[in-house]
């Protein structure tokens, strides 16, 4: 398989060449292993591969005064890290290596074992040198929805404050899930523009609560009620999507308003077009965001699976009143495999795939 390799920061020169060699290359050149000086890996960025052709992530580097900061960064949501090494030397020939040629992780000047991180940085000072080889161990994640939905209580007890009274409000309701697996606060949505609560819930304060376990929790696994709540279902990708992007599209300028509206004409083909003072909203045209964010969700959105460490739904139901959507969290659950992984580059003289590359910026 022949990966073409896109490196941020490059620029391309010979890492040396066999003259003007140290004391200790020209020692480790008596050997019959010879680095190939050819190789013209020269980077501040460069990509992470497990398994020599599966991308996970990359590392970079960067001069922080005296220092490099070298991160790792998992970018491929499969994956994650396990433990890092890391060897810095002046040049390739000083790096720790078998007698067949191959790098021994294990005499790395840096190590860390880790616990399914996503990211992890060393600082290393910057006269140790500018040749680095960055090895890792990367373990799989698996969506854990189907352990989630099964920790999920039959019923849920929760109140409710609408987004108006809430200073810096992120969703058009605050949900706080008084007891049970589900027991906390969420940024909660609405399924349905024309429901409403009919005065079914005890008021407290600014908020309206449900405390007789009648609204049911339902999943996403629920085709059929979910069917009954939502008109198009094959806009739940889209709508997943939405959530998932939430700080995104809010850093955008969007407003939680805009979002809702949103979510409604994604669900059940709503478009409440005088909503103004229920969402939040200045007066004028609220359609305008409202389809700039439908339209962000129907492109970008469709097809959106959420992986671990993204947010799925749960749908809480009493068959009358408004459903309310709240998001929760997927979890990583380490899987059962186990990758090497390589910031990609040279090779190293042995016969296993390990590399190594230059550290450089652009002139």
């Amino acid at each position: 398989m022949i990966a073409l390799l896109i490196f941020a920061g490059c620029q391309t020169e010979p890492l040396s060449s066999e003259s003007g060699l140290t004391s200790a290359d020209a020692k480790f050149q008596k050997s019959n292993l010879r680095f190939d000086w050819s190789c013209t890996t020269t980077a501040s960025t460069v990509d992470l591969y497990a398994g020599q052709h599966i991308l996970v992530g990359n590392v970079t580097v960067k001069e922080d005064g005296s220092d490099y900061k070298i991160t790792y960064n998992i970018t491929n949501s499969g994956y994650c890290l396990k433990a890092t090494h890391l060897s810095v030397e002046n040049s390739p020939n000083g790096f720790p290596i078998t007698n067949s040629g191959n790098p021994k992780v294990g005499h790395f000047e840096y190590s860390e074992a880790h616990d399914c991180l996503s990211s992890y940085t060393y600082t290393v000072p910057m006269d140790e040198g500018d040749y680095i080889a960055a090895h890792a161990v990367v373990t799989c994640t698996t969506g854990g929805v189907e352990t989630l939905y099964a920790t999920l209580p039959a019923t849920a007890n929760f109140c409710i404050t609408t987004g108006r009274k809430i200073d810096g409000a992120k969703s058009y309701i605050k949900v706080d899930v008084t007891d049970g697996p589900l027991s906390g606060s969420y940024w909660g949505w609405c399924a349905d523009e024309s429901l409403g609560f009919d005065n079914v819930g005890v008021p407290q304060g600014d908020s309206l609560c449900f405390n007789d376990n009648s609204f049911t929790v339902y999943t996403l696994n629920d085709e059929s009620h979910i069917s009954s709540i939502i008109a198009n279902v094959d806009h739940i990708d889209s709508a997943l999507w939405l959530i998932n992007n939430l700080d995104a599209l809010l850093g955008e300028g969007y407003l939680y308003g805009n979002i809702q509206w949103a979510l409604w004409k994604l669900l059940n083909n709503q478009e409440c077009n005088s909503c103004n003072y229920n969402l939040k909203l200045p007066s004028g045209d609220i359609t305008i965001a409202g389809m700039e964010v439908y339209n962000k969700a129907i492109t970008q959105g469709d097809g959106f699976v959420p992986a671990c460490g993204d947010q799925t739904i749960a749908i809480l139901d009493n068959g009358v009143s408004q459903p309310i959507i709240i998001p929760i969290a997927i979890p990583c659950d380490n899987g059962d495999c186990e990758e090497t992984a390589w910031a990609d580059g040279c090779d190293f003289p042995g016969n296993q795939w390990a590399t190594y590359f230059h550290y450089g910026t652009e002139n």
